[in-house]
């Protein structure tokens, strides 16, 4: 047998094994950091590693679908949003997790130099953004495989692109890859223009995706949020670093005059900050309390037994304090989201020597 057949069947087991997604495939530069859902979407144009990062738009459309924006837009990414993302980790290379509803659909793009192709185990994709306004997209017959026309400027000058993928029905895990780069034809000694059956060969960005029947979002997850006593507030902590809220309450002591505090967020299943709802605070023995709206910060000290809020889960502190100075104290303070408790606590405040 030749060398030159040899090479032949080495490059078509290769090829087949890329979309029996077993294929190994060089990996791009570390990327950046990636926004959780619910946040602004990335600014690809400055943030990403160009062919090294894959970006979601973390934003949920308000319609029936996600949205796409127009070739190249990506410098704010302001016209890119999914439809049923629950989750997603903070990277943006080869290793990133994401979770979405069944059907839901995921807007990505990214900005890269070179050829580049999409291919998912599952779903479909559909909206590609080639490199430039006048070029084209390309699917394989079951839409699970996509290519972009190539510009030979791309070698000196990045250009965004993105595609819209569209989860399954049926639940389960499946994996959306961004390839970059050029296959190396039979001979290995050159490089081919990649079609949806010959994909570019390098590993740019990678997702894992959770496809589930039903979110789990926005309810209270204990597992996910926290709630602790201190002595202090986190302005007030020689390491500003420290985590917030720690989950860990204080063994301090608090003197006549002094405060407590209570810090604590609250998150759901995806750990998510739960959206804005009544949080309430009532304190037993006539314990005065307040809930601070910068968290870490220390509050102005409460007025009654019972204070509320309407926010969201994110972090919060509250002071609690004596209502008679030099009065020791003992109190259990409760709070609630909505009507379900979420933290309860008991601390005690010396009296006047």
């Amino acid at each position: 047998m030749s060398k030159t057949t040899i090479r032949k069947r080495i490059a078509l087991t290769a090829i087949s094994a890329l979309f029996a997604g077993m294929l190994t495939v060089a990996s791009a530069p570390v990327a950046t950091a990636h926004n959780a859902v619910g946040q602004a979407n990335v600014d690809a144009d400055s943030t990403g590693t160009i062919n090294g990062s894959l970006f979601v738009a973390t934003l949920n459309s308000t319609g029936t679908a996600a949205t796409q924006a127009v070739h190249n837009v990506l410098t704010s990414a302001l016209g890119f949003t999914s439809k049923g993302l629950l989750a997603k980790d903070t990277s943006s290379g080869t290793a990133q997790t994401a979770t979405v509803l069944a059907g839901g659909q995921l807007s990505l793009f990214a900005e890269v130099s070179t050829a580049v192709g999409f291919s998912v185990t599952g779903g479909t994709l559909s909206s590609l953004i080639p490199h430039t306004a006048a070029g084209t997209a390309t699917y394989n017959s079951s839409n699970t495989a996509a290519i972009t026309s190539y510009s030979a400027t791309l070698a000196t000058s990045a250009t965004g692109t993105g595609v819209i993928w569209t989860a399954p029905s049926t639940v389960g895990t499946y994996t959306i890859s961004m390839l970059t780069g050029f296959p190396i034809d039979a001979n290995a000694s050159t490089y081919s223009y990649p079609t949806t059956s010959s994909m570019p060969t390098t590993l740019g960005g990678k997702i894992t995706v959770t496809v589930v029947a039903s979110s789990g979002g926005g309810s209270y997850s204990a597992a996910y949020s926290a709630c602790n006593t201190n002595t202090v507030t986190l302005t007030e902590v020689v390491s500003s670093t420290a985590p917030y809220p720690s989950g860990v309450d204080s063994s301090g002591r608090v003197a006549d005059g002094g405060n407590w505090f209570i810090d604590f967020n609250l998150n759901d299943a995806y750990n998510a900050n739960l959206d804005p709802g009544n949080i309430v605070v009532s304190a037993t023995n006539g314990a005065l309390v307040n809930i601070g709206t910068d968290a870490g910060a220390t509050p102005a000290a409460g007025t009654a037994s019972t204070d509320t809020s309407y926010s969201n889960g994110s972090d919060h502190t509250v002071i609690i304090s004596q209502p008679t100075a030099g009065a020791p104290l003992t109190t259990t303070v409760t709070i609630t989201y909505n009507g379900t408790t979420v933290c309860t606590k008991t601390v005690t405040i010396r009296g006047k020597v």
